[in-house]
């Protein structure tokens, strides 16, 4: 399978979206998985397609709800390498980092799925201090996230409040939003946060996706 890189294609996103709307906010979606790394089994087929179904859609609806550029981190048949990710989020850069996984729950029925919502967080004294960056300059890939890490736990309740609303405890539990030293968040300095779902049904992973749309809200104020 060929091997390419976003390089091109986030260049490309870049100027594109600044030249039609400077101001237009930009969302990255990171599906798990690549093609040299098909991620968890799921009840039929990998993390690494189902992930990439559940994030187009995701960016197709976020688009159509809130008009913001959403740019996904990579295509069917790409490899993304360690710390891609955040370098190119970092350029743009992006005003908030969505990490999509899935994972299986088992073929139970009437199982309901499960949403996790994590953040990074090393050390949560440390993290959270009062800190005097220099954003211009280079900074640690542990000490990028402290920048915004007030505005990310911000970013993370208002989803988790939103999704734990009694309307929607039939449907899913929502659990979180829980700081770990999380690799796949390590380096990006905007707000980033994972969004963790376990599914007992092929595709359950869709009935997720409008609750999802309506609990970034908050987009609409930045």
């Amino acid at each position: 399978m060929r091997v390419r890189t976003l390089v091109s294609v986030f260049l490309f996103v870049l100027v594109c979206s600044f030249a039609v709307n400077a101001k237009q906010l930009v969302v990255m979606i990171d599906p798990a998985g690549h093609s040299q790394d098909a991620g968890r089994d799921l009840l039929d087929g990998k993390e690494r397609g189902a992930t990439l179904r559940f994030a187009e859609e995701l960016s197709k609806r976020l688009k159509d709800e809130y008009g913001v550029q959403v740019v996904l981190t990579r295509g069917a048949g790409e490899v993304v390498l360690p710390y891609q990710n955040a370098s190119f989020s970092n350029r743009l850069p992006v005003d908030f980092f969505i990490r999509l996984q899935l994972y299986s729950r088992g073929n139970r029925l009437q199982v309901k799925p499960k949403i996790f919502l994590y953040h990074l967080v090393f050390n949560s004294l440390v993290d959270f201090s009062l800190h005097n960056l220099d954003l211009l300059a280079f900074l640690p890939v542990s000490q990028a996230h402290f920048g915004n890490i007030h505005k990310t736990k911000r970013f993370g309740m208002e989803i988790k409040n939103y999704l734990s609303a009694d309307n929607y405890k039939r449907y899913f539990d929502c659990l979180g939003l829980y700081g770990l030293p999380l690799k796949d968040l390590a380096g990006i300095q905007s707000p980033a946060i994972i969004i963790e779902c376990g599914i007992c049904e092929r595709d359950q992973w869709k009935q997720l996706v409008e609750p999802l749309v309506k609990s970034f809200s908050f987009i609409k104020d930045l």
